[in-house]
Parts: C-alpha cells; structure tokens; sequence
C-alpha cells in the first residue's frame, strides 16, 4: 500500500467518525469535515487547475494555418500607435 492510499483511507477514516455528528447538524464537525475534505483534494492534487483544459486549440478554415499564424504574430508584434 503506497503513502497517498494510506493518507486517503486515513482521511475517510476520519470523515466516517465525524459523519453522525455532521448528520445531526453539528458546526463543528461540518467545518471539520470541509478541512478533511480540503486536505483530501490537496493530498490527490484536485486542487489544482487541468494543464490540459487550460490550452486554447484553434481551427483555421480555408487557407493555410502556417499563413494564419504568421498574421497573427505580426498583429501581436505591431506598434499599438500610442
């Protein structure tokens, strides 16, 4: 059994004993729970943004793409006249 297993199964662990008191509406416990839950999604890295929904892709319709990007550098490069 690796290290993050160990740490997710401690983690539920801990959310299991909580669990009666968060039913009954305990704020304490609630809040607990959200920091355990918090924890849980750092120790897995889901608090991080996906790199690869993060990227833009572009389709070029008609013409040549390596024409297209090119237009678009020299848009990016001209002087804004300022």
């Amino acid at each position: 059994m690796n290290i993050l297993a160990m740490e997710n199964d401690r983690l539920e662990y801990y959310l299991r004993q909580l669990w009666p008191s968060i039913e009954y509406g305990d704020a304490k416990s609630i809040a607990l729970a959200l920091n355990i839950h918090d924890r849980k999604m750092k120790a897995n890295y889901l608090d991080r943004p996906d790199s690869s929904t993060q990227t833009s892709t572009i389709l070029v319709v008609g013409g040549q793409e390596d024409s297209y990007i090119e237009s678009l550098k020299a848009a990016v490069e001209a002087p804004s006249g300022d």
